[in-house]
Formats: C-alpha cells, structure tokens, sequence
C-alpha cells in the first residue's frame, strides 16, 4: 500500500499526495513527511527492524557481530538486544488480543 502511494499510485481510494496533505495537516515532521513520499512510514521501519531481527536469529551474524560492525565485529551479540524488540512488541499486542477475543474471562470494556 505504501509503495503504491510512494510510487504515485491510489490504494483504497486515496492517494500518495492525500495521505501526504492529512500527515501535513496533522502536524508532521519535515523528515516524517520526506520519509512518508518515499513509501517510508514507521510502520515500514518497524517491519524492516522485524525483519533484520528474524534474519538475526537464523543467521550466523545473529550469534557473533558481523565485519561490518567496526567496533563490535567478533564479540558475541548479547542476549538483550534481539529479545527487548521482542518483548516490547509481546507486551504491547498480548493486550489487543485478549481484549479482541471472545474468551476474555470477564466482560469487555465498551
């Protein structure tokens, strides 16, 4: 959807140049809204953060620091950077699935 808008496309009846205006109006940043025309939003940072931890766990650079790493390369990646993104995201959506749910043990909140 977002590349879609960046690419100058409509998706769902809006246009790259209409969500640029409602982001503009809502008192976006200058970099949020550069970044916004690009197809970047947080929502896309946040899912290429998720990505680059998943390919981190499966990876041998997931384990030892990669070349690239200047200071770091070598030295074994501690546990605490991999695990708070994904505590922090547990934490945030376990709430949003058992309000969601059917077998919530008392009543909804309304």
């Amino acid at each position: 959807m977002k590349l879609v808008w960046a690419s100058g496309g409509t998706f769902a009846g809006i246009t790259g140049e209409e969500m640029l205006a409602v982001s503009e109006r809502n008192g976006a940043s200058g970099v949020f809204l550069t970044l916004e025309s690009w197809g970047l939003d947080p929502t896309a940072l946040l899912a290429v953060l998720g990505i680059f931890l998943l390919w981190g766990l499966v990876r041998p650079w997931g384990q030892v620091f990669p070349r690239w790493t200047l200071l770091l390369h070598g030295r074994r990646v501690p546990r605490w950077p991999p695990l708070a993104p994904a505590l922090l995201g547990a934490a945030t959506l376990a709430p949003s699935a058992l309000w969601g749910s059917d077998t919530w043990p008392w009543p909804r909140p309304t």
